[in-house]
């Protein structure tokens, strides 16, 4: 837990992205845990600070009052689901800490090897190619990523 003033602390799995209670009440907490600290980028010595995982993580980028106005995937999730029939269970989401470098998501995460093994695993399961949605910066992700694999696999 990362001390704050006052009763309120920050605790493990509290979410702290867009937390706007947080960042007005308690705006050195939330620096504290948001930051990355010298040129390892490494966290700070009271807060580690992950992305969440699943799709939750990916519907909106806020709770609360805030999630109104910061839908992220949720529109193409519901229509890959209820438009175009895909299996809720099929879809998976790898949000990445875009704090990060993509060397240090692979060495500090494992990013790159994990999504690799979810998608090799996806294909084990259904024998089917996988479709990669990737928004905004998670396009740059998914590029390097390739190019990554395309390193790994040896071209």
């Amino acid at each position: 837990v990362v001390p704050c003033s006052g009763a309120q602390g920050i605790g493990a799995g509290d979410d702290i992205w867009v937390n706007a209670p947080l960042i007005s009440t308690q705006p050195r907490c939330w620096v504290e845990c948001a930051r990355l600290w010298g040129p390892e980028m490494e966290d700070s010595p009271h807060c580690s600070s992950r992305p969440d995982e699943g799709l939750d993580a990916i519907y909106t980028l806020a709770s609360g009052m805030l999630g109104a106005f910061s839908h992220s995937m949720l529109e193409i999730i519901e229509a890959l689901t209820t438009e175009l029939g895909y299996d809720p269970s099929r879809l998976h989401a790898m949000p990445y800490d875009f704090r990060l470098t993509p060397d240090k998501m692979e060495s500090r995460d494992g990013y790159f090897s994990r999504f690799r093994a979810l998608l090799e695993a996806e294909r084990r399961r259904l024998g089917k190619r996988s479709i990669v949605v990737a928004h905004s910066m998670g396009c740059a992700v998914f590029a390097y990523f390739l190019r990554w694999l395309e390193a790994d696999m040896g071209k």
